[in-house]
């Protein structure tokens, strides 16, 4: 198990930790990125196989889902969030250790507004 604890003193935080999986079929996890994921997101993913995809998939995956847990929403199809939807968030990647090489994790964060 793996435990991530963050805190923003203005705002609020997502974060999200999820497993790279290889032994899946490539093509229903773009199926399912093309339905969840912005576009933006998920065209690079067309032009990957294997073990590369899935982790593109996963890195992108967990964007996603800590965006949407520092909003408060539940997932939903990408078409269905609407423009805007993430504006006003900070996100990036969290670096693992070596041991966790397995795993992506990313943070979101709210942008305090004066």
């Amino acid at each position: 198990p793996v435990a991530v604890l963050a805190w923003h003193a203005h705002g609020a935080v997502g974060v999200d930790v999820e497993a790279v999986r290889c032994d899946a079929d490539v093509a229903e996890w773009l199926a399912v990125a093309q339905l969840y994921l912005a576009a933006d997101a998920a065209l690079p993913l067309q032009t990957l196989q294997g073990s590369a995809f899935f982790a593109a998939f996963a890195a992108q995956w967990t964007l996603l889902e800590a965006q949407l847990k520092c909003t408060g929403r539940a997932l939903t199809e990408a078409e269905h969030r609407g423009a805007g939807w993430n504006d006003g968030l900070q996100t990036a990647a969290l670096a693992l250790p070596a041991d966790l090489a397995h795993l992506r994790a990313s943070i979101a964060w709210s942008v305090a507004r004066h």
